[in-house]
């Protein structure tokens, strides 16, 4: 489990969620997105939020940010750049509407 101070040296990251669209700070994310929904790109390879962060805790308890940033860097490029993907595919089937409505984070900009 993720100690407080931990979750605190969290703070200052966003994560890109493609249900949404935007970029939420790690802290804020609900507790079973960060403890039972797996990703699947290649930085997160199947494991949890909170499995890939846990990776960047060091002996001490502490985090080693800079890894743990270069990490969230990596999941934000793959998966903001395969949700660019499904929205180019929307936009040539003329669903760019649909796609817009699906996502909470692209609903003001019908």
């Amino acid at each position: 489990m993720l100690s407080v101070s931990q979750k605190a040296s969290y703070d200052h990251l966003r994560v890109f969620r493609n249900d949404t669209v935007e970029f939420w700070k790690a802290s804020d994310l609900p507790s079973e997105v960060i403890e039972a929904i797996t990703c699947d790109c290649p930085a997160c390879q199947n494991r949890t939020i909170k499995e890939c962060m846990e990776a960047y805790v060091t002996d001490e308890g502490g985090v080693d940010e800079a890894n743990l940033r270069d990490f969230v860097r990596l999941h934000n490029a793959y998966m903001s750049s395969k949700e660019f993907v499904i929205s180019q595919g929307m936009c040539k089937s003329r669903e760019l509407k649909d796609y817009f409505k699906a996502k909470n984070g692209l609903t003001s900009f019908l």
